[in-house]
């Protein structure tokens, strides 16, 4: 019992002794800076890796170090995007606003049109930001109705698609002037048929005059048609005719009435007088002859311009005789006739 006792004595001293010295023995400080751990599957990207970031933890007095790797992951290429300025347009020759996003920076995106008889011509390159902007050169056969047009990156492998739909061709012309006199000449302008066909400008069942579309569709015909000088008044119909699957395209021009009048130098004259006169509303581009009775004194020096003007015809002396001198006015081509008459007084 007694020798017992220091052993039990002892024991309890070393034990004390220990929980006294533990807590200088043993410092555990852990510091770790948070890691961003790289996922295992990550789509086809460029990844971003900076050095590793020391950690430091003490045992038992002695410093030990390792490395926590702190890894951003950035992906590029994967959802890429783009739009459109427009997705309905016109077969033919179409330039189209491109913009996107969403590819590796720097690198060239290559565009393809899905469609029969559909083409595309476009220079992209993604910025440093994966983005891209420019203008896709198109161009669809007549009988185009809906293409797909894909944006593929060369590099990142990324696409994005849109759809872009094809309105059918409207054919509609134009004319300049919509309202003409006999002698003037009409200009037909037309869009809307099939590129590089050949149309026909037809008035009633006649083909008068062809030509053929541009690229885009387009024609316009400067001379087109000139109205008759024996055309009569009212409305005359102008039709153009392209390919056999499309209706005629029709405008009406209106070819108005002559109406011709004069006005005279003097009306009331003496015997020997010379007398002048301006001429209006004949056809175009026409003389016009002039009579006294039966007499023919002569024909206009110009013709008349598109208002059927004539700015001087004349001098002509007055005969002696009549009281009532009457000069009579036909135009060369159209056969519109005026009537002047003046008064003659003695002296």
């Amino acid at each position: 019992m007694t020798s017992s006792l220091p052993k039990a004595l002892a024991l309890a001293g070393v034990a004390l002794a220990a929980a006294l010295i533990a807590p200088r023995l043993v410092r555990l400080p852990f510091t770790a800076t948070s890691a961003r751990i790289r996922p295992a599957h990550t789509s086809p990207a460029v990844v971003a890796t900076h050095g590793p970031r020391p950690t430091a933890m003490a045992v038992s007095g002695q410093p030990v170090r390792f490395a926590a790797s702190a890894t951003p992951v950035r992906t590029v290429g994967a959802g890429a995007w783009m739009t459109l300025a427009t997705y309905a347009v016109v077969p033919g020759a179409t330039d189209i606003g491109v913009t996107g996003g969403g590819f590796a920076p720097g690198e060239s995106v290559d565009l393809h049109l899905e469609g029969a008889g559909a083409r595309v011509t476009a220079s992209l390159r993604a910025d440093a930001s994966g983005r891209v902007a420019g203008t896709a050169h198109l161009w669809l056969a007549p009988d185009t109705t809906l293409v797909r047009l894909q944006a593929v990156g060369r590099q990142s492998g990324s696409s994005a698609t849109a759809t872009i739909h094809v309105v059918p061709f409207t054919a509609v012309i134009s004319l300049v002037p919509y309202v003409a006199r006999p002698g003037q000449s009409v200009e037909v302008q037309g869009q809307g048929f099939d590129p590089d066909e050949v149309v026909y400008l037809m008035v009633g069942p006649a083909a008068i005059g062809r030509s053929r579309a541009d690229g885009d569709g387009r024609f316009d015909l400067r001379t087109a048609y000139t109205v008759p000088y024996a055309a009569g008044p009212g409305f005359l119909s102008l039709a153009v005719v392209g390919g056999p699957d499309q209706p005629a395209a029709a405008q009406r021009l209106y070819v108005v009435p002559l109406r011709p009048w004069a006005t005279a130098s003097s009306y009331v004259v003496h015997r020997g007088d010379r007398v002048r006169f301006e001429l209006h509303g004949f056809a175009a581009g026409e003389y016009v002859d002039v009579y006294a009775g039966r007499a023919h004194l002569g024909r206009s020096a110009t013709p008349t311009d598109l208002d059927g003007h004539v700015a001087t015809v004349g001098p002509f002396v007055v005969p002696a005789g009549d009281r009532f001198p009457t000069y009579t006015f036909i135009g060369a081509r159209s056969g519109a006739r005026l009537r002047v008459t003046l008064t003659e007084l003695s002296r």
